[in-house]
């Protein structure tokens, strides 16, 4: 059993283009924001080489004051915003050597983006995606070491996003999304690592129908990606 937690910092990106003209259908955003993770993995081994195990992650993310919004379409403004993410998963794997292990995983993933008010400067709506994911992981733990490495990486499967009623950019949208992660930790001693992380994750969402924020819109995209830095501190049970 082993649990992680760290404190870092998460940069967020939109690009946001439709068929249409205005600030609210087509721009650039960019914000930083403190985050926070906590995850929790347990594995058995059975047998010789194979594997099992489960993991949850959660990873929550303040930035205030948040997102400028310069205008013209809507008066100018800040955005502070939240986002909180949840992810759960079981896995199976085989382990090589008795340094390496590799596991396909299958699981869940739910994240909200949240504006501080519904009725802020740029009309950006709160969102919810949710969705299975399917993906792997690679764990590199050589028994001499005092260094381990893991690396994961997970693919939405099946997913929907869901906007603020009133200000949805389509009636319908088609959600497509990856995560992936590094983590090296260093032991301490006893059952403590100190641990460096590194995640980045991209979805897209296409919305089709007229956009209600910006009527004579029928046809949206949007591109996310975020990327979070993270120092913190791991323990095994």
């Amino acid at each position: 059993i082993r649990a992680e937690l760290g404190v870092g910092l998460r940069t967020l990106g939109m690009d946001l283009s439709s068929n249409a003209d205005g600030g609210l259908t087509n721009y650039l955003v960019d914000a930083e924001a403190i985050a926070q993770t906590l995850e929790v993995g347990v594995g058995q081994a059975l047998g010789d080489r194979l594997v099992v195990g489960a993991d949850a992650r959660l990873a929550a993310s303040e930035s205030s004051p948040g997102i400028d919004y310069p205008g013209p379409t809507a008066p100018a403004g800040k955005i502070p915003f939240r986002t909180f993410a949840a992810d759960a998963g079981v896995r199976v794997g085989v382990r090589a050597r008795g340094a390496f292990e590799l596991a396909l995983r299958v699981g869940g993933h739910y994240d909200v983006f949240l504006a501080s008010a519904v009725k802020n400067a740029g009309m950006l709506p709160r969102e919810r995606l949710a969705g299975a994911t399917a993906g792997a992981r690679i764990d590199i733990a050589p028994p001499a070491s005092r260094f381990s490495v893991s690396a994961r990486f997970d693919a939405l499967v099946v997913g929907q996003r869901a906007q603020t009623a009133g200000l949805e950019d389509g009636p319908t949208s088609t959600a497509r999304g990856y995560w992936g992660g590094l983590t090296m930790r260093y032991a301490l001693g006893g059952r403590l690592s100190i641990l460096g992380a590194y995640d980045v994750a991209r979805a897209t969402t296409q919305w089709t129908g007229m956009s209600v924020r910006q009527p004579g819109a029928t046809s949206t995209h949007r591109t996310d990606t975020a990327q979070l830095v993270a120092l913190g501190i791991a323990a095994e049970l």
